[in-house]
Protein backbone atom coordinates (compact mmCIF):
# COMPACT_ATOMS: atom_id res chain seq x y z
CA UNK A 1 0.00 0.00 0.00
CA UNK A 2 2.74 2.47 -0.57
CA UNK A 3 2.18 3.48 -4.09
CA UNK A 4 1.71 7.26 -4.92
CA UNK A 5 -2.46 7.33 -5.45
CA UNK A 6 -2.88 5.88 -2.78
CA UNK A 7 -5.52 8.53 -1.03
CA UNK A 8 -4.63 9.82 2.55
CA UNK A 9 -1.17 8.23 2.62
CA UNK A 10 0.74 8.88 5.63
CA UNK A 11 4.92 8.13 6.45
CA UNK A 12 4.79 4.78 8.80
CA UNK A 13 8.00 3.92 10.94
CA UNK A 14 7.82 0.96 13.05
CA UNK A 15 11.57 1.07 13.90
CA UNK A 16 13.84 4.22 14.63
CA UNK A 17 16.48 2.87 12.30
CA UNK A 18 13.96 1.66 9.96
CA UNK A 19 13.30 3.19 6.45
CA UNK A 20 9.79 5.28 6.59
CA UNK A 21 7.27 3.88 4.33
CA UNK A 22 4.23 5.14 3.00
CA UNK A 23 0.91 3.96 3.74
CA UNK A 24 -1.96 3.38 5.86
CA UNK A 25 -2.63 2.23 9.62
CA UNK A 26 -5.69 0.25 11.13
CA UNK A 27 -6.56 0.05 14.95
CA UNK A 28 -7.78 -3.17 15.68
CA UNK A 29 -9.67 -3.91 18.84
CA UNK A 30 -9.64 -7.84 20.20
CA UNK A 31 -10.98 -10.23 22.77
CA UNK A 32 -8.26 -12.33 24.18
CA UNK A 33 -10.33 -15.75 24.21
CA UNK A 34 -8.57 -18.41 25.85
CA UNK A 35 -5.38 -18.52 28.39
CA UNK A 36 -2.79 -20.59 27.16
CA UNK A 37 -3.79 -20.41 23.53
CA UNK A 38 -3.57 -17.43 20.61
CA UNK A 39 -6.91 -17.61 19.99
CA UNK A 40 -8.78 -14.02 19.87
CA UNK A 41 -11.79 -12.73 18.59
CA UNK A 42 -11.39 -9.29 16.71
CA UNK A 43 -14.05 -6.59 17.95
CA UNK A 44 -13.14 -3.71 15.76
CA UNK A 45 -11.15 -2.61 12.60
CA UNK A 46 -10.62 1.30 12.23
CA UNK A 47 -7.99 3.63 9.67
CA UNK A 48 -6.44 5.26 11.16
CA UNK A 49 -6.48 8.59 8.91
CA UNK A 50 -4.10 11.96 8.56
CA UNK A 51 -6.51 13.42 10.78
CA UNK A 52 -6.46 12.09 14.09
CA UNK A 53 -3.98 10.13 15.80
CA UNK A 54 -3.10 6.22 17.06
CA UNK A 55 -4.71 7.13 20.46
CA UNK A 56 -7.25 9.17 19.99
CA UNK A 57 -8.86 6.26 17.35
CA UNK A 58 -8.36 4.25 20.21
CA UNK A 59 -10.26 5.80 22.81
CA UNK A 60 -13.15 6.15 20.73
CA UNK A 61 -13.17 2.31 19.97
CA UNK A 62 -13.42 1.68 24.00
CA UNK A 63 -16.12 3.94 24.41
CA UNK A 64 -17.74 1.99 21.70
CA UNK A 65 -17.23 -1.04 23.36
CA UNK A 66 -18.29 0.20 26.49
CA UNK A 67 -21.51 1.00 25.10
CA UNK A 68 -21.88 -2.48 23.39
CA UNK A 69 -20.63 -4.54 26.43
CA UNK A 70 -21.84 -3.81 29.76
CA UNK A 71 -19.56 -6.36 31.45
CA UNK A 72 -16.30 -5.69 33.38
CA UNK A 73 -12.80 -5.77 30.94
CA UNK A 74 -9.30 -5.06 31.09
CA UNK A 75 -8.16 -2.81 27.69
CA UNK A 76 -4.12 -3.62 27.46
CA UNK A 77 -2.10 -1.31 25.32
CA UNK A 78 1.62 -0.79 24.97
CA UNK A 79 3.42 2.32 26.28
CA UNK A 80 1.94 4.54 22.71
CA UNK A 81 -0.91 4.55 24.50
CA UNK A 82 0.05 6.21 27.84
CA UNK A 83 -1.28 9.74 26.96
CA UNK A 84 -4.14 12.02 28.02
CA UNK A 85 -5.88 11.21 25.10
CA UNK A 86 -6.31 7.38 25.55
CA UNK A 87 -6.36 7.16 29.28
CA UNK A 88 -8.40 10.04 29.57
CA UNK A 89 -11.21 8.15 27.86
CA UNK A 90 -11.65 5.65 30.83
CA UNK A 91 -12.56 8.79 33.18
CA UNK A 92 -15.78 8.52 32.91
CA UNK A 93 -16.38 4.32 32.14
CA UNK A 94 -17.70 1.98 34.51
CA UNK A 95 -16.58 -1.71 34.33
CA UNK A 96 -13.85 -0.36 31.85
CA UNK A 97 -10.18 -0.43 33.23
CA UNK A 98 -7.07 -0.04 31.25
CA UNK A 99 -3.49 -1.60 31.97
CA UNK A 100 -1.08 0.13 30.47
CA UNK A 101 2.66 0.19 29.87
CA UNK A 102 5.07 2.87 31.33
CA UNK A 103 8.09 4.23 30.21
CA UNK A 104 10.98 3.15 32.20
CA UNK A 105 11.48 7.06 32.97
CA UNK A 106 8.05 7.85 33.74
CA UNK A 107 7.40 10.40 36.09
CA UNK A 108 3.94 10.55 38.03
CA UNK A 109 2.39 12.72 41.22
CA UNK A 110 1.02 11.00 44.57
CA UNK A 111 -1.70 12.10 46.06
CA UNK A 112 -1.77 15.61 47.26
CA UNK A 113 -2.24 16.73 50.96
CA UNK A 114 -5.29 17.88 52.08
CA UNK A 115 -6.07 21.56 52.33
CA UNK A 116 -5.60 23.24 55.87
CA UNK A 117 -9.14 24.04 57.22
CA UNK A 118 -10.03 27.94 57.10
CA UNK A 119 -6.91 28.41 53.94
CA UNK A 120 -7.80 30.20 50.53
CA UNK A 121 -7.64 28.90 47.16
CA UNK A 122 -7.99 26.10 45.25
CA UNK A 123 -6.80 22.48 46.71
CA UNK A 124 -3.85 20.71 45.50
CA UNK A 125 -4.45 18.76 42.32
CA UNK A 126 -0.60 17.24 42.71
CA UNK A 127 1.87 16.13 45.30
CA UNK A 128 4.89 14.55 45.49
CA UNK A 129 6.86 13.22 42.44
CA UNK A 130 6.89 9.19 41.57
CA UNK A 131 9.56 8.79 39.74
CA UNK A 132 10.22 5.33 38.27
CA UNK A 133 14.09 5.41 38.32
CA UNK A 134 14.17 6.48 42.51
CA UNK A 135 11.24 4.95 44.15
CA UNK A 136 11.16 6.37 47.60
CA UNK A 137 7.62 5.19 48.87
CA UNK A 138 7.25 1.46 50.43
CA UNK A 139 5.15 -1.21 48.46
CA UNK A 140 1.50 -1.01 48.73
CA UNK A 141 1.27 -4.82 47.75
CA UNK A 142 3.99 -7.43 46.39
CA UNK A 143 3.63 -10.93 45.34
CA UNK A 144 6.30 -13.73 44.20
CA UNK A 145 5.30 -16.40 41.67
CA UNK A 146 6.07 -18.62 39.22
CA UNK A 147 4.47 -18.10 35.60
CA UNK A 148 5.81 -21.59 34.30
CA UNK A 149 9.27 -22.37 34.87
CA UNK A 150 10.15 -18.75 35.27
CA UNK A 151 10.10 -17.26 38.84
CA UNK A 152 8.03 -13.66 39.05
CA UNK A 153 7.92 -10.99 41.30
CA UNK A 154 5.10 -8.19 40.81
CA UNK A 155 5.72 -5.12 43.00
CA UNK A 156 2.48 -2.22 43.43
CA UNK A 157 1.52 1.24 44.42
CA UNK A 158 -1.67 2.64 44.49
CA UNK A 159 -3.13 6.13 44.53
CA UNK A 160 -0.86 7.81 41.62
CA UNK A 161 -1.53 9.33 38.39
CA UNK A 162 -0.37 11.77 35.63
CA UNK A 163 0.35 15.60 36.11
CA UNK A 164 -1.91 16.41 32.78
CA UNK A 165 -4.66 13.92 33.64
CA UNK A 166 -5.43 13.89 37.78
CA UNK A 167 -9.16 12.61 36.88
CA UNK A 168 -7.83 9.41 36.37
CA UNK A 169 -6.29 7.86 39.25
CA UNK A 170 -4.57 4.04 39.15
CA UNK A 171 -1.71 2.38 40.81
CA UNK A 172 1.32 1.63 38.92
CA UNK A 173 3.18 -1.98 38.89
CA UNK A 174 6.29 -3.31 38.88
CA UNK A 175 7.35 -6.73 37.25
CA UNK A 176 10.45 -8.49 37.26
CA UNK A 177 11.63 -11.64 36.16
CA UNK A 178 14.01 -13.35 38.74
CA UNK A 179 17.10 -15.80 38.36
CA UNK A 180 17.54 -18.63 41.22
CA UNK A 181 19.06 -16.92 42.87
CA UNK A 182 16.32 -13.74 43.46
CA UNK A 183 18.31 -11.15 41.44
CA UNK A 184 16.96 -10.10 38.57
CA UNK A 185 16.94 -11.90 35.00
CA UNK A 186 17.06 -7.97 33.12
CA UNK A 187 17.97 -4.87 33.14
CA UNK A 188 15.06 -3.13 33.18
CA UNK A 189 11.95 -4.26 34.62
CA UNK A 190 8.46 -3.67 32.81
CA UNK A 191 6.28 -0.94 34.07
CA UNK A 192 2.55 -0.99 34.12
CA UNK A 193 -0.23 1.60 35.14
CA UNK A 194 -3.32 -0.02 36.16
CA UNK A 195 -6.86 2.20 36.46
CA UNK A 196 -9.20 -0.37 37.98
CA UNK A 197 -9.39 -1.58 41.54
CA UNK A 198 -6.82 -1.59 44.26
CA UNK A 199 -8.30 -5.59 44.93
CA UNK A 200 -6.84 -6.64 41.72
CA UNK A 201 -3.90 -9.44 42.82
CA UNK A 202 -0.11 -8.49 41.59
CA UNK A 203 -0.25 -11.85 40.11
CA UNK A 204 -3.29 -11.42 37.68
CA UNK A 205 -2.06 -7.90 36.93
CA UNK A 206 0.60 -9.49 35.60
CA UNK A 207 -0.77 -12.32 33.51
CA UNK A 208 -3.44 -10.01 32.00
CA UNK A 209 -0.59 -7.92 30.63
CA UNK A 210 1.20 -10.86 29.04
CA UNK A 211 -1.40 -12.68 27.98
CA UNK A 212 -1.76 -9.41 25.58
CA UNK A 213 1.23 -10.42 23.33
CA UNK A 214 -0.95 -13.48 21.74
CA UNK A 215 -2.22 -10.07 19.67
CA UNK A 216 1.19 -10.74 17.72
CA UNK A 217 0.32 -14.32 16.80
CA UNK A 218 -3.05 -12.90 14.93
CA UNK A 219 -1.74 -10.39 12.50
CA UNK A 220 1.44 -13.34 12.10
CA UNK A 221 -1.38 -15.35 11.06
CA UNK A 222 -3.29 -12.71 8.97
CA UNK A 223 -0.28 -11.71 6.93
CA UNK A 224 1.36 -15.73 6.36
CA UNK A 225 -2.23 -17.52 6.11
CA UNK A 226 -5.65 -15.25 5.15
CA UNK A 227 -3.95 -12.39 2.85
CA UNK A 228 -4.19 -9.70 4.99
CA UNK A 229 -1.36 -7.43 3.05
CA UNK A 230 -2.05 -8.74 -0.34
CA UNK A 231 -4.77 -6.40 -1.36
CA UNK A 232 -3.87 -3.55 -3.75
CA UNK A 233 -6.60 -1.49 -4.37
CA UNK A 234 -6.51 2.33 -4.20
CA UNK A 235 -9.89 2.92 -2.55
CA UNK A 236 -10.04 3.49 0.90
CA UNK A 237 -13.47 1.56 1.20
CA UNK A 238 -12.13 -1.38 -0.47
CA UNK A 239 -9.14 -1.31 1.75
CA UNK A 240 -11.39 -1.51 4.75
CA UNK A 241 -13.19 -4.09 3.69
CA UNK A 242 -10.47 -6.26 2.55
CA UNK A 243 -9.25 -5.76 6.66
CA UNK A 244 -12.66 -6.99 7.84
CA UNK A 245 -12.86 -10.01 5.68
CA UNK A 246 -9.51 -11.03 7.00
CA UNK A 247 -11.31 -10.74 10.36
CA UNK A 248 -14.35 -12.38 9.59
CA UNK A 249 -12.44 -14.99 8.17
CA UNK A 250 -10.39 -15.13 11.44
CA UNK A 251 -13.85 -15.23 13.15
CA UNK A 252 -14.75 -18.33 11.11
CA UNK A 253 -11.83 -20.58 11.96
CA UNK A 254 -12.78 -19.59 15.83
CA UNK A 255 -16.25 -20.37 15.77
CA UNK A 256 -15.48 -24.16 14.04
CA UNK A 257 -12.56 -24.16 15.83
CA UNK A 258 -14.52 -27.31 18.19
CA UNK A 259 -16.17 -28.34 15.59
CA UNK A 260 -13.60 -29.53 13.07
CA UNK A 261 -11.99 -32.56 12.95
CA UNK A 262 -8.21 -32.68 13.31
CA UNK A 263 -5.88 -33.47 11.29
CA UNK A 264 -3.10 -34.32 13.96
CA UNK A 265 0.30 -35.76 12.66
CA UNK A 266 2.01 -38.11 14.72
CA UNK A 267 4.70 -36.07 16.07
CA UNK A 268 2.29 -33.16 17.21
CA UNK A 269 3.45 -31.78 20.93
CA UNK A 270 0.97 -33.71 23.82
CA UNK A 271 0.56 -32.52 27.12
CA UNK A 272 2.40 -34.46 30.10
CA UNK A 273 -1.31 -36.49 30.56
CA UNK A 274 -0.84 -37.46 27.26
CA UNK A 275 -3.92 -35.09 26.22
CA UNK A 276 -4.13 -33.04 23.02
CA UNK A 277 -3.34 -29.84 23.14
CA UNK A 278 -6.01 -27.06 21.78
CA UNK A 279 -5.96 -26.64 18.03
CA UNK A 280 -4.14 -22.92 16.73
CA UNK A 281 -5.51 -21.38 13.99
CA UNK A 282 -2.99 -22.65 11.82
CA UNK A 283 -4.66 -26.43 12.60
CA UNK A 284 -8.13 -25.45 12.45
CA UNK A 285 -7.49 -23.94 8.82
CA UNK A 286 -6.13 -27.44 7.66
CA UNK A 287 -9.01 -29.14 8.51
CA UNK A 288 -11.70 -26.45 7.71
CA UNK A 289 -12.29 -27.40 3.86
CA UNK A 290 -13.93 -30.96 4.92
CA UNK A 291 -15.77 -29.16 7.47
CA UNK A 292 -17.10 -26.58 5.21
CA UNK A 293 -17.81 -29.51 2.83
CA UNK A 294 -19.57 -31.60 5.03
CA UNK A 295 -21.87 -28.59 6.28
CA UNK A 296 -23.45 -27.64 3.16
CA UNK A 297 -25.11 -24.81 2.06
CA UNK A 298 -28.40 -22.46 2.55
CA UNK A 299 -28.20 -21.65 -1.48
CA UNK A 300 -29.93 -23.37 -3.64
CA UNK A 301 -28.44 -26.23 -5.85
CA UNK A 302 -27.55 -24.92 -9.33
CA UNK A 303 -30.02 -26.43 -12.21
CA UNK A 304 -28.44 -27.19 -15.64
CA UNK A 305 -28.91 -24.63 -18.33
CA UNK A 306 -28.52 -26.26 -21.74
CA UNK A 307 -28.58 -23.92 -24.97
CA UNK A 308 -31.09 -20.98 -25.35
CA UNK A 309 -34.38 -22.02 -27.36
CA UNK A 310 -34.05 -19.00 -29.35
CA UNK A 311 -36.68 -17.65 -31.86
CA UNK A 312 -40.13 -19.58 -32.51
CA UNK A 313 -39.71 -21.79 -36.08
CA UNK A 314 -41.36 -19.31 -38.84
CA UNK A 315 -41.17 -16.41 -36.79
CA UNK A 316 -39.90 -13.20 -38.78
CA UNK A 317 -39.26 -9.55 -36.49
CA UNK A 318 -41.10 -6.46 -38.96
CA UNK A 319 -38.67 -4.27 -40.98
CA UNK A 320 -38.88 -1.04 -39.63
CA UNK A 321 -38.37 -2.76 -35.69
CA UNK A 322 -34.70 -4.10 -37.56
CA UNK A 323 -34.16 -0.84 -38.85
CA UNK A 324 -34.77 0.96 -35.34
CA UNK A 325 -32.53 -2.24 -33.66
CA UNK A 326 -29.92 -1.02 -35.97
CA UNK A 327 -29.61 2.67 -35.38
CA UNK A 328 -29.91 2.19 -31.80
CA UNK A 329 -26.59 -0.10 -31.65
CA UNK A 330 -25.06 2.53 -33.90
CA UNK A 331 -26.26 5.27 -31.27
CA UNK A 332 -27.50 7.08 -34.28
CA UNK A 333 -31.20 8.64 -33.89
CA UNK A 334 -34.04 7.68 -35.93
CA UNK A 335 -34.93 10.24 -38.77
Amino acid sequence: MSAETLADRGALKAQQKEAVRYGHKYSWLVRLVQSGTSWVAPEDVERISTATTDTKLAAQQVKDLAVRNQRAKVVTADSRYRDKHFLGAFAGLENTYALVRLQNNQKLSQEPKPKPAGSLGAPLKHGADFQLTAIARAVDASEEFLLGKQKVRVQVWHKLHFKRLAKVPGSVVCVEFLKEDGTPRYKRPIWLFWTGPEDVTPQNLCRMYLWRFAIEHLFRFLKQHLGLNSHRSSNLESLQRWMWIAALAYWQLLLMRDTVTPNRPAWHPRKKDGQDKPLTPAQVQRSAQTFLLQSGTPAATTRPAGKGRGRQKGYRPAQENVLKSFQDQKGAKPA
